[in-house]
């Protein structure tokens, strides 16, 4: 069975199970693409896309690419994507979402590595809290770690030093802008398409682009780009 049957077959199975599920797989756009190690889910116009390694998916049995795509479809039925900005740390903000939605995930369909917080249980943390609950309870142990050298859980002491994020902002030119910059001395030209192949090897979590047109005052200033992006 290749990776895009496997890959329907999950889905079938997914909704035949928990029937719930089958609205947010209507609006997700599946792809595939092995610069990202696991999977992620991130806005595509009005609905949503679905990034998966093939390394990585058909690596996994039955039960855990249920499990992968239950946590995926999670994160938009919780929606993660749009509350995710509000939070200032986003690596934390992560971890507190997939520590939200991991425990409407049977523990036998998650993948290895998924957290669970029942692996901390030093912490003392509260079932089906919310991620807000989980975020600030992780600047807490963030903060415990800083001070006292650990949070008071050696698994979350490990888990709080992996992996990060990447935010970044430029002005946006465009050709119109070339020569405007020119003449005032501009720093540097960058386009859209050059910022999007320098990051390429990251998972992009966020995206937003303002075209000049939508600035307060398209005379005088340039467009904006702004993204997140997951080191993996």
């Amino acid at each position: 069975m290749n990776k895009q049957d496997s890959l329907s077959k999950t889905s079938k199975d997914l909704m035949l199970k928990e029937p719930y599920y089958g609205f947010f797989l209507l609006m997700l756009h599946k792809s595939w693409d092995d610069k990202i190690k696991t999977a992620g889910v991130c806005k595509n116009g009005i609905n949503f896309q679905l990034m998966i390694s093939e390394k990585f998916w058909t690596a996994l049995s039955e039960e855990h690419r249920l499990g992968l795509l239950k946590h995926e479809l999670l994160h938009i039925a919780f929606q993660h994507l749009t509350t995710f900005t509000m939070f200032a740390d986003k690596k934390l903000a992560n971890i507190a979402m997939d520590m939200e939605i991991n425990q409407y995930i049977d523990k036998d369909w998650l993948p290895e590595g998924g957290i669970d917080i029942d692996d901390y249980s030093d912490l003392n943390l509260d079932r089906r809290a919310g991620s807000r609950y989980y975020y600030d309870k992780l600047q807490q142990a963030q903060k415990d770690k800083k001070e006292q050298g650990s949070s008071g859980d050696e698994n979350m002491d490990k888990l709080l030093n992996n992996n990060g994020y990447i935010i970044f902002g430029n002005d946006l030119k465009d050709p119109i802008d070339i020569e405007i910059a020119r003449d005032s001395k501009h720093p540097i030209m960058l386009q859209e398409n050059y910022l999007s192949k320098k990051f390429e090897k990251y998972f992009q979590v966020f995206k937003k682009v303002i075209p000049r047109n939508e600035c307060r005052n398209p005379s005088a200033c340039c467009g904006c780009y702004f993204s997140i992006y997951k080191k993996q």
